[in-house]
């Protein structure tokens, strides 16, 4: 799993002017029901600008934010940490914490799993390095 995201980014590396990030869902569901994941960004973003948000459906689905786009990364540094607001489902059933995870700018996020329990986030950099991230959360 690791090494296809890490392909990915590479790839997505060296088109860098395209994408600011993107985020991956590779739950995986013991029933028929699709997993998702409700991602937004959290940051300062100018008056009447859309942060990013997507909902992820299903394994495998990503989304990418464009670069062009300045509400993705409105410093336009990679090194700029970017974070996110973070939801999931599995079974059907939305977990009862929302969570944030941090990713760098340029990177990917990737969200793995079966279950709320074994549920945890890896940032994939520009450069292919892949690191597990603490997904801090919060109750709704």
């Amino acid at each position: 799993m690791i090494s296809i995201l890490k392909i990915l980014v590479l790839i997505a590396s060296v088109l860098q002017v395209t994408y600011a990030y993107c985020v991956y869902n590779r739950l995986t569901n013991s029933t028929s029901l699709p997993t998702f994941i409700n991602v937004s960004e959290i940051g300062i973003i100018r008056a009447g600008e859309q942060k990013f948000r997507t909902t992820l459906v299903g394994y495998d689905s990503r989304a990418c934010c464009p670069y062009t786009q300045k509400t993705c990364n409105p410093y336009g540094s990679l090194v700029q940490i970017i974070t996110f607001n973070v939801e999931a489902s599995f079974n059907g059933k939305s977990i009862d914490a929302k969570h944030t995870a941090p990713c760098d700018a340029g990177a990917g996020l990737a969200f793995y799993g079966a279950t709320p329990d074994d549920f945890y986030a890896e940032c994939v950099s520009r450069n292919g390095t892949v690191r597990r991230v603490n997904l801090d959360h919060f109750y709704s």
